[in-house]
């Protein structure tokens, strides 16, 4: 989940400091996540200074961490109790104050809330794209990938419809949406709404 910065040499990662479960029904993975920066050269492997942990938050649970193209901002998709998902942005210069809180709803989300999977700045950085779960057959959740803007957090656009669990959401520089699902690689038509 590493991201790098507009630079190439700006560096956040998330480290978590707990592995275990609240729950004795819940199967034991990592919590308590932040995010923390290093300064890193190219033509060196050791880092140019100590690391900064940017968020001080503990975070309940890390779906995707994002830089923003200018690298000024990061986003991460969450969950905190008891609001349930959540999409967060961060100034990376002032990380300790939160810049913003999505919580888009979707059509057809599930009856419980939004449930987000991976969340990315798009193009120059104006959009955001995410995966969420929407009420699919017989209690199953479909996954589906949408964009809204990253200053009202309005304007949601359905970029496509999938059946079942999308793995990863990758966006490349040029804009460019890929989704991993079903062990395939797909790119995001979003003028047609549709998978290639």
């Amino acid at each position: 989940m590493p991201a790098f910065g507009a630079d190439d040499r700006t560096l956040l990662y998330a480290k978590s400091r707990f592995t275990g479960h609240y729950s004795p029904i819940a199967r034991p993975r990592r919590h308590e996540f932040d995010i923390v920066k290093i300064i890193v050269d190219p033509d060196d492997s050791a880092p140019v200074a100590a690391p900064t942990e940017l968020t001080q938050q503990h975070f309940f649970d890390l779906r995707s961490l994002s830089v923003s193209p200018d690298g000024e901002r990061f986003l991460i998709s969450t969950s905190g109790y008891p609001i349930g998902s959540l999409i967060e942005e961060f100034d990376i210069v002032k990380p300790l104050q939160i810049k913003g809180i999505f919580q888009p709803h979707v059509p057809s989300e599930p009856s419980l809330g939004a449930s987000f999977g991976q969340a990315a700045y798009v193009g120059d950085g104006m959009q955001i794209v995410f995966t969420a779960a929407t009420e699919g057959k017989d209690g199953n959740y479909d996954y589906s990938v949408y964009q809204m803007s990253d200053v009202t957090g309005g304007d949601l656009i359905t970029l496509v419809q999938h059946s079942g669990m999308i793995d990863d959401l990758n966006v490349k520089n040029d804009g460019s949406i890929f989704i991993s699902a079903g062990g395939k690689r797909y790119l995001v038509d979003k003028q047609a709404h549709v998978l290639r």
